[in-house]
């Protein structure tokens, strides 16, 4: 959903729509009931997602290279304010980004002995993407049944191994063109 608006309402376009959309997004979010179930629709859809997915945007917008230092305040401030604003409804709305800048800013400050592995999650994104609402369906609601650690571990598990079952289907015909030294991707456009 988030690519359709995305391409829609703000492809080639400075920082003010984005702005007016996160505001819109936020407001339908902070009016509802925290425990209600329109708030649970909303999060589930693009309107859930909007601040995080601003936040990238306007990151790969206009954001700029930083050191190590820089990183290691971001963590540090964004760890504070995680638990600062976990106690209240209305600033837990704006936690996803926080986690966002805190994540990129650890991943920036690992040694590459961690961030092989992170890497190779990252070449399995896509199947991932698509792959990890089937796991979810299955197991998240081990989780809501009081088993919370165990059905998130196994939801976690599960979608890594259909991302890479689905990774490698997905990409099978690109590695027989490699194995064949192209030719097999030759010879099935001619048939």
């Amino acid at each position: 959903q988030l690519y359709i608006v995305y391409r829609l309402l703000l492809y080639r376009r400075g920082w003010k729509p984005l702005a007016v959309l996160v505001v819109l997004c936020w407001l339908m979010q902070a009016v509802c009931d925290p425990e209600s179930d329109t708030l649970n629709r909303i999060r589930y859809n693009f309107m859930g997602g909007i601040v995080p997915f601003a936040t990238g945007l306007l990151f790969a917008r206009y954001g700029r290279e930083l050191g190590k230092p820089a990183w290691a305040t971001i963590v540090a401030v964004g760890v504070v304010l995680i638990v600062l604003f976990g106690g209240n409804f209305q600033t837990w709305l704006w936690i996803p980004p926080i986690v966002c800048a805190v994540s990129i800013g650890a991943v920036k400050l690992f040694p590459d002995v961690v961030n092989r592995p992170l890497a190779w999650v990252g070449t399995i994104s896509a199947a991932l993407f698509v792959m990890h609402p089937v796991a979810r369906k299955v197991f998240i609601p081990i989780s809501r049944h009081g088993d919370v650690y165990t059905g998130l571990l196994l939801y976690i598990i599960a979608a890594i191994a259909l991302a890479v079952v689905a990774d490698y289907w997905i990409n099978r015909r690109k590695r027989l063109q490699q194995l064949s030294g192209g030719n097999a991707g030759k010879a099935e456009t001619k048939q």
